[in-house]
């Protein structure tokens, strides 16, 4: 009998951590689980976003020419790639807004907000999707 009970408590003791180690592996490799950020800044650091539509990509003598348009993050400054023209400058964020000044010319000022639901950057009226971190 003694024998008996230390069988079936070894078997229920084995389900109980397979059961855990499946809802480990679960919970780790699920592909809807969202990372929580605080706020835009912690969302956007060290990501490179890509517009969600092709824009306009600098004039040919044929016309213009349509390409994606990049922006990146990195430590308070980002990089803005539109159009033939690029620039830089530093950000800072309340909540999930996100305000920009480029550094040649402190008076230009541009505005995001990171929606924290969709991954979406709108930053300077234009939609951007995350291509890395």
């Amino acid at each position: 009998m003694k024998k008996e009970l230390m069988i079936i408590g070894t078997i229920v003791i084995a389900i109980i951590l397979i059961g855990i180690s499946l809802f480990i592996v679960f919970q780790r490799y699920d592909s809807n689980q969202k990372t929580v950020f605080k706020d835009a800044c912690q969302a956007i650091e060290e990501a490179n976003f890509r517009s969600l539509e092709l824009l306009e990509g600098g004039n040919t003598p044929e016309g213009p020419v349509p390409s994606y348009w990049y922006i990146s993050f990195n430590n308070g400054t980002f990089g803005w790639g539109y159009s033939d023209v690029s620039e830089t400058g530093y950000y800072e964020c309340i909540g999930w807004e996100i305000k920009g000044r480029n550094w040649a010319h402190d008076d230009w000022e541009y505005s995001g907000y990171f929606n924290k639901e969709t991954g979406i950057l709108i930053w300077d009226g234009v939609e951007y999707e995350k291509i890395s971190k």
